[in-house]
């Protein structure tokens, strides 16, 4: 690994999105984000397997 992943929009956010959860604040923001998020943009922003292993697995634990 080793990559530094902290410049893609969409792992900051799946990080920020767990984060908010795990001090028990509101998700309603965040929500509407990933409502929003283009799937194409996610595709090409995730360009790299550690990106998208840390957008899934923080979204997956965000949300469970």
């Amino acid at each position: 690994m080793g990559q530094d992943l902290s410049n893609n929009e969409y792992v900051a956010l799946s990080q920020d999105f767990l984060q908010s959860n795990l001090r028990r604040e509101s998700s309603d923001r965040f929500l509407k984000e990933y409502e929003n998020i283009e799937l194409d943009d996610l595709a090409a922003s995730l360009d790299t397997y550690e990106k998208k292993l840390a957008f899934w697995v923080n979204t997956y634990n965000a949300f469970i």
